[in-house]
């Protein structure tokens, strides 16, 4: 798109890129959403001409991530092998909850 005239017929291009986000670039939810976003902006502001109609794209899956949790026996393996400082350090993250920062 060269001229704004061009902008006039962008719904499929436009479409067209959100939805290659989502399908092959695997971006996360908010990443899309925010492109949308500017492009709508930079439409609207930018070059004084509005989105036309309604852009349909497929959207990308929300990914839930778990977090990972050592075992006792994990823990217990790794303070066994630090020593010093450093041992009281993981000590006190392991015990209070702190994070290294406040612990430091």
């Amino acid at each position: 798109m060269r001229a704004r005239e061009d902008l006039c017929h962008a719904g499929p291009k436009i479409e067209a890129v959100l939805t290659d986000l989502a399908v092959h670039s695997n971006v996360a939810p908010a990443a899309q959403h925010q492109a949308l976003h500017v492009l709508g902006f930079l439409s609207k502001r930018g070059l004084n001409h509005a989105l036309p109609g309604r852009i349909r794209v497929v959207r990308t899956d929300q990914k839930i991530t778990v977090p990972v949790v050592m075992t006792h026996e994990e823990v217990t393996a790794v303070l066994s092998r630090i020593g010093g400082t450093a041992h009281v350090i993981t000590k006190l993250l392991d015990g209070s909850g702190l994070r290294i920062m406040e612990v430091v």
